[in-house]
């Protein structure tokens, strides 16, 4: 679909190619059972939405990349998410993306605000910059590479505009880390503002409720670019975005084949990250969020009353999390609250730094960060518990009731404030009281987050996505999720599963919590 040009015309910002050049040397040198292998984060574009009858775009590019490299030798992951921005996957990276990346593809232009301010240091931006630090210095020390999808039509305003974008933003980003990017509007708009075949986007394939327009759907297919107003088409503006990053990892391979790394494309990849180009935005120290078997993995032992169980109707889309029936039943959490890692460094005689320290907590930052719990909320002999902070950091108690008056099972978020700490205990105790029926007391825990500059981690439906489309690696994948949606649809065409069990996320309630509550499907 793309030519050489279009192809060429997208790769806006060569950047450091050392991190890329070290990865695509790694192929060569492969060993029996080794894979390179090559990650996608971001939102709903990168998650595959409107590849309705085509592939998404990185299933695109691994199709071109296999009639290249041996398959046996190459992965893709895909942990991106519909309808998040980069301020969820800075927090929840690492149950998103394997530690063992060696490329990983960036897509946010789309998602993230262009008309946030003020400019670049504000609550959009800052997060992105710690996700892209965070990838930096992932263990294989990846090649990153920024992706910029283009949105044409626009809610707000005349569509076709070329600069209304976050792309520029992310250009700053780009050239202060050293991060090469891929352009679709560099290489595709003018193509759309002449109609091209397969760039048309004086329509959308699906008509204005997301639905094929079958009566002329014939016309439609590889003409229009745009599945809706958001969303490429699966066989046409997925393709292209495919193609483009096919394209960019075979000149890496060619360039490298052509000549061969050097200890200047090793330093380029070792050498540590500049300071934060926003102030004090440094990226955390440690992983923050824990959903899933790693959520099991920072709970204290021994756990009594309570049992690590899987509530899922369909083993493809396991809901796991600890649950208890036990009126008085604790469970402490171990988290790094911390959120930072920097340090001062100075070569000037008299230099003096202040520190500020909390005597009280045994913490070195008094600066509050946001916790976020996910637990379940029924209408079925569901209990109350309350959570403190018991040894480390400091916060207020607060009590979760896990019933309500709902005909739904549903994950919430609960938040609430604590001070940082590198071993904050966290307690979790089952209330005799309820408002529920007298004598039950269940209660489940699915997970916790720490939230980074106080962003916070609610998102419709991204927890329960994740615990469904976890992978062995704990790595939540797209294919995984679709997967297990697939499995659990077959069972409620044969009666096996209610058809309940296919409800999406509900968003009408009101309060706190449930502003930000998540289909327990």
């Amino acid at each position: 679909m793309s030519t050489q040009k279009t192809r060429l015309l997208s790769q806006v910002n060569p950047g450091n190619r050392g991190r890329m050049r070290m990865a695509m040397s790694k192929y060569a040198a492969l060993q029996p059972g080794e894979k390179l292998n090559i990650a996608f984060l971001g939102g709903s574009i990168t998650a595959g939405q409107g590849a309705v009858d085509g592939q998404p775009f990185p299933y695109w590019a691994m199709d071109i990349l296999h009639t290249v490299f041996d398959k046996d030798k190459l992965s893709v992951h895909n942990g991106a998410v519909p309808g998040t921005l980069s301020s969820y996957m800075s927090v929840c990276h690492n149950v998103h993306l394997p530690k063992d990346a060696d490329i990983i593809f960036l897509d946010y232009s789309v998602n993230d605000d262009y008309t946030a301010v003020p400019p670049m240091d504000n609550k959009v931006r800052r997060p992105f910059e710690r996700l892209l630090r965070t990838l930096l210095n992932y263990p294989r020390q990846p090649a990153v590479v920024m992706i910029h999808a283009f949105a044409w039509h626009r809610v707000a305003g005349p569509s076709g505009l070329y600069w209304p974008s976050s792309e520029r933003d992310f250009h700053e980003f780009a050239m202060y880390y050293g991060i090469p990017e891929i352009s679709v509007k560099a290489s595709a708009w003018r193509l759309m503002h002449a109609s091209a075949k397969g760039f048309n986007v004086t329509r959308t394939r699906a008509d204005h409720a997301g639905r094929f327009q079958h009566e002329i759907d014939a016309e439609l297919k590889g003409d229009v670019f745009y599945w809706d107003v958001i969303h490429p088409d699966g066989s046409s503006g997925h393709r292209f975005m495919g193609e483009l990053v096919a394209q960019y990892v075979l000149d890496a391979y060619a360039d490298v084949s052509a000549s061969p790394v050097t200890l200047e494309d090793m330093h380029a990849r070792d050498d540590a990250l500049p300071p934060p180009m926003l102030p004090m935005n440094y990226q955390a120290a440690s992983d923050k969020c824990f959903i899933g078997p790693v959520f099991k993995s920072i709970c204290v032992e021994p756990v009594e009353g309570w049992t690590w169980k899987d509530e899922g109707k369909d083993p493809a889309r396991p809901k796991l999390g600890y649950v208890t029936d036990m009126a008085g039943a604790v469970l402490c959490v171990k988290i790094d609250t911390h959120t930072h890692t920097h340090r001062y460094v100075t070569d000037t005689a008299g230099a003096v730094l202040r520190v500020k320290i909390d005597t009280m907590t045994g913490g070195n930052s008094t600066e509050a960060v946001t916790l976020e719990v996910t637990y379940l909320r029924s209408y079925v002999n569901m209990g109350r518990a309350r959570i403190e902070c018991e040894s480390g950091c400091a916060c207020l108690p607060t009590e979760v009731d896990g019933h309500h008056t709902d005909k739904t099972s549903q994950l919430y978020l609960h938040e609430w404030m604590a001070t940082q700490h590198k071993e904050c205990i966290v307690k979790i105790s089952v209330l005799p009281e309820t408002s529920g029926p007298p004598g039950h007391h269940k209660f489940k825990i699915a997970g916790i987050m720490i939230s980074e500059g106080g962003d916070r981690v609610f998102n419709w439906g991204a927890v329960q996505m994740t615990l469904e489309g976890l992978k062995a690696n704990g790595a939540f994948d797209i294919k995984q999720w679709q997967s297990g949606r697939r499995s659990l649809a077959e069972l409620v065409a044969t009666g096996t599963a209610p058809s309940s069990a296919l409800a999406g996320s509900s968003s009408s309630s009101s309060s706190n919590d449930e502003r930000r509550q998540i289909a327990h499907r």
